[in-house]
């Protein structure tokens, strides 16, 4: 806190206490002085806050290797490109779809321990950026469960015919 908010904090309460109580000078919350009861308030609203946040909302995930489609106004008819810059290095995406109001694109399939923050940025044939994203690149997940199997029951124990699992 800035010096004069302080100063002017702390005689604003001295002023309050003063007013509200008759007794100022018996405290009833345990503090032996008003001067006292001031510093533990002012010690109380100096607390440090964290600088940087532990997240980052302005920058989505993305998995390394998945298809994208990102909207970009003003794109010419000719197929421009689509870069991908993590930690110094530039790839360039494959284009699927190459649109004048969005582009669809593969990222680049990279083997990477944890997630890194990258850069997109479409290009237009004349070489101006179109559009430039930043987001979290993350590996390709270990395992996929693909929400629209439905477990089929297996023949019963000891069945010794053909398993039907579909009534004809």
């Amino acid at each position: 806190m800035n010096l004069t908010v302080k100063t002017t904090f702390a005689a604003l309460l001295m002023t309050a206490g003063m007013i509200g109580s008759a007794q100022a000078d018996q405290p009833t919350d345990g503090y032996s002085t008003l001067a006292d009861w001031t510093r533990q308030i002012s010690r109380v609203m100096e607390r440090p806050v964290q600088s940087q946040p532990a997240y980052s909302l302005s920058r989505p995930e993305v998995v390394s290797g998945t298809r994208m489609t990102v909207f970009a106004g003003f794109l010419e008819h000719q197929t421009g490109a689509v870069l991908l810059e993590v930690g110094g290095t530039v790839a360039q995406c494959r284009i699927v779809d190459w649109r004048t109001n969005s582009v669809t694109f593969y990222l680049p399939m990279l083997g990477m321990a944890g997630g890194r923050d990258a850069t997109l940025r479409v290009v237009k044939p004349s070489g101006r950026i179109a559009k430039t994203l930043d987001v979290r690149l993350v590996p390709q997940p270990e395992i996929v469960i693909h929400g629209e199997t439905v477990g089929q029951p297996g023949p019963a124990a000891g069945y010794v015919g053909l398993p039907s699992y579909a009534a004809h």
